[in-house]
Protein backbone atom coordinates (compact mmCIF):
# COMPACT_ATOMS: atom_id res chain seq x y z
CA UNK A 1 0.00 0.00 0.00
CA UNK A 2 3.02 2.09 0.84
CA UNK A 3 4.20 2.00 -2.68
CA UNK A 4 0.63 2.94 -4.66
CA UNK A 5 0.75 6.09 -2.03
CA UNK A 6 4.12 6.94 -3.63
CA UNK A 7 3.51 6.23 -6.98
CA UNK A 8 0.22 8.31 -7.08
CA UNK A 9 1.87 11.10 -4.69
CA UNK A 10 4.86 11.52 -7.34
CA UNK A 11 2.10 11.00 -10.19
CA UNK A 12 0.23 14.13 -9.45
CA UNK A 13 3.00 16.21 -8.93
CA UNK A 14 4.63 15.29 -12.04
CA UNK A 15 1.74 15.79 -13.59
CA UNK A 16 1.33 19.28 -12.34
CA UNK A 17 4.47 19.98 -13.17
CA UNK A 18 4.13 19.26 -16.65
CA UNK A 19 0.89 21.21 -17.12
CA UNK A 20 3.10 23.85 -15.78
CA UNK A 21 6.38 23.68 -18.30
CA UNK A 22 3.48 23.38 -20.98
CA UNK A 23 1.59 26.64 -20.01
CA UNK A 24 5.00 28.57 -19.94
CA UNK A 25 6.32 27.01 -23.35
CA UNK A 26 2.80 27.75 -24.77
CA UNK A 27 3.16 31.46 -24.14
CA UNK A 28 6.94 31.79 -25.53
CA UNK A 29 6.09 29.74 -28.71
CA UNK A 30 3.01 29.04 -30.86
CA UNK A 31 4.35 27.22 -33.80
CA UNK A 32 3.32 23.78 -35.44
CA UNK A 33 5.88 21.93 -33.69
CA UNK A 34 4.89 20.81 -30.30
CA UNK A 35 7.89 22.24 -28.17
CA UNK A 36 6.10 21.63 -25.25
CA UNK A 37 5.43 18.36 -25.21
CA UNK A 38 9.19 17.71 -26.36
CA UNK A 39 11.00 19.42 -24.21
CA UNK A 40 8.55 17.97 -21.00
CA UNK A 41 9.88 14.66 -22.19
CA UNK A 42 13.66 15.75 -22.92
CA UNK A 43 13.70 17.30 -19.46
CA UNK A 44 11.82 13.68 -18.25
CA UNK A 45 14.67 11.65 -20.40
CA UNK A 46 17.63 13.42 -18.81
CA UNK A 47 16.30 13.22 -14.97
CA UNK A 48 15.57 9.73 -15.56
CA UNK A 49 18.68 8.82 -16.56
CA UNK A 50 20.48 10.64 -13.30
CA UNK A 51 18.08 9.13 -11.00
CA UNK A 52 18.41 5.47 -12.17
CA UNK A 53 22.24 6.17 -12.48
CA UNK A 54 21.64 6.93 -8.74
CA UNK A 55 19.67 4.44 -7.81
CA UNK A 56 21.89 1.40 -9.13
CA UNK A 57 24.31 2.68 -6.36
CA UNK A 58 21.20 3.32 -3.92
CA UNK A 59 19.72 -0.07 -4.69
CA UNK A 60 18.28 0.28 -0.84
CA UNK A 61 16.36 3.36 -1.33
CA UNK A 62 13.04 1.18 -3.52
CA UNK A 63 10.56 3.96 -2.11
CA UNK A 64 12.47 6.99 -3.16
CA UNK A 65 12.94 5.47 -6.43
CA UNK A 66 9.36 4.73 -6.58
CA UNK A 67 8.17 8.08 -5.92
CA UNK A 68 10.73 9.79 -8.22
CA UNK A 69 10.90 7.37 -11.29
CA UNK A 70 7.47 5.67 -11.71
CA UNK A 71 5.83 8.68 -9.67
CA UNK A 72 7.01 12.17 -10.54
CA UNK A 73 8.76 11.40 -13.73
CA UNK A 74 6.31 8.68 -15.05
CA UNK A 75 3.46 11.34 -14.28
CA UNK A 76 6.12 14.40 -15.56
CA UNK A 77 6.28 13.24 -19.06
CA UNK A 78 4.20 12.73 -22.10
CA UNK A 79 4.01 10.04 -24.27
CA UNK A 80 0.79 9.57 -24.75
CA UNK A 81 0.64 13.28 -26.12
CA UNK A 82 3.52 12.76 -28.01
CA UNK A 83 1.60 10.17 -30.00
CA UNK A 84 -1.65 12.11 -29.70
CA UNK A 85 0.34 15.29 -31.18
CA UNK A 86 2.06 13.30 -34.31
CA UNK A 87 -1.25 11.92 -35.37
CA UNK A 88 -2.47 15.14 -35.51
CA UNK A 89 0.21 16.75 -37.31
CA UNK A 90 -0.15 13.32 -39.93
CA UNK A 91 -3.58 13.82 -39.97
CA UNK A 92 -3.28 17.19 -41.05
CA UNK A 93 -0.53 16.42 -43.48
CA UNK A 94 2.84 17.97 -42.15
CA UNK A 95 4.61 14.53 -42.66
CA UNK A 96 8.07 16.42 -42.69
CA UNK A 97 6.97 17.97 -38.86
CA UNK A 98 5.67 14.88 -37.60
CA UNK A 99 8.69 12.91 -38.97
CA UNK A 100 10.93 15.46 -37.42
CA UNK A 101 8.83 15.12 -33.63
CA UNK A 102 9.48 11.82 -33.75
CA UNK A 103 13.32 11.53 -34.67
CA UNK A 104 13.75 14.25 -32.56
CA UNK A 105 12.00 13.03 -29.38
CA UNK A 106 13.29 9.34 -29.57
CA UNK A 107 16.99 10.80 -30.38
CA UNK A 108 17.71 13.61 -28.60
CA UNK A 109 15.46 11.60 -25.73
CA UNK A 110 18.02 8.95 -25.67
CA UNK A 111 21.22 11.17 -25.80
CA UNK A 112 19.14 13.09 -22.65
CA UNK A 113 18.92 9.60 -20.43
CA UNK A 114 22.50 9.00 -21.28
CA UNK A 115 23.05 12.40 -20.38
CA UNK A 116 21.59 12.43 -16.83
CA UNK A 117 23.05 8.77 -16.20
CA UNK A 118 26.94 10.70 -17.31
CA UNK A 119 26.14 13.47 -15.04
CA UNK A 120 25.45 11.43 -12.47
CA UNK A 121 28.65 9.00 -12.39
CA UNK A 122 30.59 12.45 -12.99
CA UNK A 123 29.20 13.85 -9.58
CA UNK A 124 29.59 10.37 -7.67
Amino acid sequence: MKAIILVALGGAIGSLMRYFVALLLKNFYSGEFPWHTFTVNIIGCFFIGLVFSWSLQNISFENIRLFLMVGILGGFTTYSSFGLETFDLIKQGKIMIAVAYIFATNAVGVIAVFSGYSFHKFLS
